[in-house]
C-alpha cells in the first residue's frame, strides 16, 4: 500500500497477512512515491502465486475481448 510500512522488509502480503497487519500507526504523514517498476514487480510475485486455474479465472474476460471466434 502506498503510505503504509508494517514494520519489517516483508512487501508481499495475502489478503488475510494484509487484514492482520495493517494498523493506521503504520501510515506515513509524508507523500507516497508511485513506482510503476515496483507496481509491475508486484504483479509478476501475485501472478506467478496464482493458479492456473485462477489466473485463467480472472484474465477471461480481458482476453475475450481481444480473441475472437470465427
Amino acid at each position: 500500500l502506498l503510505g503504509w510500512n508494517p514494520g519489517t522488509s516483508q512487501e508481499i502480503f495475502s489478503l488475510q497477512e494484509l487484514e492482520h497487519e495493517f494498523s493506521i500507526e503504520g501510515l506515513s504523514k509524508s507523500s507516497a512515491m508511485f513506482d510503476i517498476k515496483k507496481l509491475n514487480w508486484m504483479n509478476g510475485e501475485y501472478i506467478r502465486k496464482m493458479s492456473l486455474d485462477d489466473f485463467h479465472n480472472k484474465a477471461l474476460p480481458y482476453y475475450k475481448k481481444v480473441i475472437k471466434n470465427d
